[in-house]
């Protein structure tokens, strides 16, 4: 155990406690005769050691009208009850006045004895102005920042309750500000999600600073909104929790951007695989028709072709689906073979889908060439009909596609299965559920395919 400080060790750690702090402490005796300032008084005022021990009163360090306080009034009531403090001003020795809080006592050298000195604590009321207008400014920038920001932000307890919320959470929520303060985080959220909130704030219960999670959240109406919480702990002095600054950003549009880029990369994949489906079938139908390696790539080459044809239109509708008529122009009309005189087009306006509009293409190019080969076109009074229209009366909508082909024909066997033919039949007719009739006689060619569109189909639509 320590032995007990002495009153001369007492003394000297008072004199280096005074010494070292940052207000005016100065000592006077009876008659306002100054025996004493510490540096920081010196400093504040201008005085000198030298100044003082020259003669200095309590009017030197005073302005008049502060003096006249001091020595009428604060030095009475410092007699009568020991002390007095309120508002006066240091004078500076270049004539400035300096607003300070002070505080005088009287020092006696026994309870009953009378005093026989005045100590005084002077602390400038401008630094505490600014500490005092710092705060304000503080708590005014806190405020437009809470009421003012773009995103949902609120004060809550620890166990959840709202304590204070700003105007963009309550539109968000489609809440009133005191509907939101009477109930919890926990109450809003989605009914899945209550648990992970119900985490997160034992997290910040127990110290830890911040938390962040993506939760739903219930609107007034009913409806579900996706939120991005960023909770904070506020502690105090010691380190004991109080309470959570929330913020919950609204990543609604995030997560359905979310949902249509996973649509998007399956709906990808799937017409990847149906691209590569058709090029396998036509590779193997090719290669199944041609005589040697350089009929197989003509061959190939020219279906390939008629496919970027169709490939080319969904792109340019970002696959929204293709114009029968824009589809059938394409494969019919574009290589500038023979003259569109002969080829009457009609239809109505029809979108469709990426799998109908890819294998019809292909059929198509198929139809066109045989019908140059051998078919109608090939005759100098041919004539190619190919129109279509859509049954909306049944449950779902009906196409019907007919390629008529009229003029004397030279026809090929009829147990020949074309490559056209073949696509029209596995591709479209078998593999969509359609039906396709074949009629053929001396003068005419006849290709009757009805198909159904499904009207969810976001990629088809009739006018």
């Amino acid at each position: 155990m320590l032995p007990p400080a002495t009153p001369d060790a007492i003394g000297h750690l008072l004199h280096r406690m005074i010494e070292s702090t940052s207000a005016f402490v100065g000592m006077t005796d009876t008659e306002g005769q100054v025996i004493y300032v510490n540096s920081a008084g010196l400093q504040i005022t201008g005085a000198t050691q030298a100044t003082i021990a020259a003669g200095m009163t309590i009017a030197d360090f005073h302005p008049r009208w502060a003096t006249q306080i001091i020595t009428t009034t604060a030095l009475d009531e410092v007699r009568a009850h020991g002390e007095w403090q309120g508002e006066t001003s240091l004078l500076t020795v270049a004539g400035n006045e300096l607003p300070v809080l002070q505080l005088i006592v009287g020092l006696r050298p026994e309870p009953d004895a009378d005093i026989t000195h005045f100590a005084t604590i002077a602390l400038p009321v401008a630094e505490q102005l600014r500490e005092e207008q710092a705060l304000v400014e503080r708590e005014r920038l806190y405020r437009f920042t809470f009421d003012n920001a773009p995103v949902g932000i609120a004060q809550c307890g620890l166990d959840g309750q709202f304590h204070r919320v700003n105007d963009r959470l309550t539109a968000m929520l489609g809440i009133p500000a005191a509907e939101l303060m009477a109930t919890t985080v926990q109450a809003v959220s989605h009914a899945q999600d209550r648990a992970g909130v119900d985490k997160r704030m034992a997290e910040l219960a127990a110290g830890q600073p911040k938390v962040r999670a993506q939760h739903r959240l219930i609107r007034a109406d009913g409806t579900t909104l996706w939120t991005s919480i960023y909770g904070s702990l506020v502690s105090d002095e010691v380190g004991k929790p109080l309470f959570v600054i929330a913020t919950f950003e609204d990543v609604s549009e995030v997560k359905t951007y979310e949902r249509q880029l996973q649509l998007m990369l399956a709906e990808l994949n799937h017409r990847t695989q149906n691209t590569l489906s058709i090029v396998q079938s036509m590779a193997n139908q090719t290669l199944r028709r041609a005589d040697d390696l350089a009929s197989f790539n003509a061959g190939f080459q020219k279906r390939l072709h008629a496919l970027g044809k169709t490939q080319g239109l969904l792109v340019a509708s970002n696959w929204l689906g293709v114009e029968l008529r824009a589809l059938v122009e394409a494969q019919v009309l574009s290589d500038g073979i023979g003259s569109a005189m002969r080829v009457n087009i009609e239809g109505p306006e029809i979108r469709l889908p990426a799998a109908i509009a890819s294998n019809l293409g292909i059929a198509l190019h198929e139809l066109w060439l045989n019908a140059w080969s051998h078919g109608a076109m090939s005759a100098p009074d041919g004539f190619l009909t190919i129109e279509w229209d859509v049954d909306h009366s049944a449950k779902v909508p009906q196409l019907h596609f007919r390629w008529v082909e009229t003029g004397k024909i030279e026809w090929i066997d009829a147990d020949d299965r074309g490559f056209g033919l073949t696509f029209l039949e596995e591709g479209i007719a078998t593999g969509m559920g359609g039906v396709l009739e074949l009629t053929r006689s001396d003068n005419e060619l006849l290709f009757d395919l009805t198909l159904p569109l499904d009207k969810t189909d976001a990629a088809y639509f009739a006018v």
